[in-house]
């Protein structure tokens, strides 16, 4: 993460425009996590393979930690989950994250997006787990910077041929049905503040 554009985008955001929340968001049936697994499939993709290296830590962590999990879905997710952990750490270590994260002038967040549901899972390290963000679980993001973000995640996926392109508008229709439902949440709390405050007077 050191070398090349990943840290120069990441030095500029921060201290330029600076950006105050950076998320490491990991999908559900996630290709390069399967390449991982099982390096034998990438024999004849070798720019792959080498690419891949990023995520050694997860790959040692999951033959320590985790081989216990043997059924295919399970260690895949077991694995998606952890390599976001990883390269949340691996963020920490950049100089002008770490500086910003003392000076508490940036948040970085794990999540892991679920194409089955379209339900998006956040790292809570209170709880240490991945906790459904919904109602009482608050980030300090927009509920259509999130969208933004997981518009962008999708794109991604459908371009890497990771989701059939097929299934996109099913997805993004449940992109629409959370938002529709932030927004009537949203509603729902401007009336009961205003009747608060009204029963206050």
């Amino acid at each position: 993460m050191h070398a090349g554009g990943e840290a120069v985008a990441i030095e500029f955001a921060v201290k330029a425009p600076g950006v105050r929340d950076i998320v490491i968001c990991g999908h559900s049936h996630c290709g390069a996590m399967a390449g991982l697994l099982s390096p034998e499939t990438l024999n004849d993709l070798p720019a792959v393979r080498s690419w891949l290296s990023y995520a050694d830590s997860t790959r040692r962590i999951m033959r320590k930690n985790y081989e216990h999990i043997f059924e295919a879905d399970a260690r895949l997710t077991a694995t998606v989950e952890g390599n976001v952990l990883v390269q949340l750490e691996h963020l920490r270590t950049h100089s002008s994250v770490a500086v910003a994260l003392a000076r508490k002038q940036l948040n970085i967040h794990g999540w892991v997006y679920k194409f089955e549901t379209g339900q998006v899972f956040a790292y809570h390290p209170i709880r240490g787990q991945y906790v459904l963000i919904e109602g009482s679980f608050l980030l300090d993001l927009d509920e259509r910077d999130m969208a933004s973000i997981l518009r962008r995640t999708l794109d991604c996926v459908v371009a890497r041929g990771v989701l059939p392109a097929e299934r996109r508008d099913e997805v993004e229709a449940g992109l629409l049905e959370r938002e529709q439902q932030s927004e009537s949440r949203r509603s729902h709390d401007d009336r009961e503040e205003q009747w608060r405050t009204l029963r206050r007077s």
